[in-house]
């Protein structure tokens, strides 16, 4: 079954939030989900909730 959604322009604060330094670490997460040759797949790929892809434990070192 497919659903379509109408689009909605995104509003900062209510659609997305944008934070500075959350990360104290950025450029090592950063640097390790480039590194990573290993992505689960989300939607459209497989029948998923979550969009793209994703670099599993990227946030914190192996």
């Amino acid at each position: 079954m497919t659903v379509d959604l109408p689009f909605r322009e995104p509003q900062l604060g209510q659609d997305y939030w944008i934070e500075d330094d959350i990360l104290p670490n950025a450029l090592e997460v950063a640097q390790r989900c480039i590194a990573n040759s290993t992505w689960t797949l989300g939607s459209p790929w497989r029948p998923e909730p979550w969009p793209g892809l994703r670099a599993p434990h990227a946030l914190l070192p192996e």
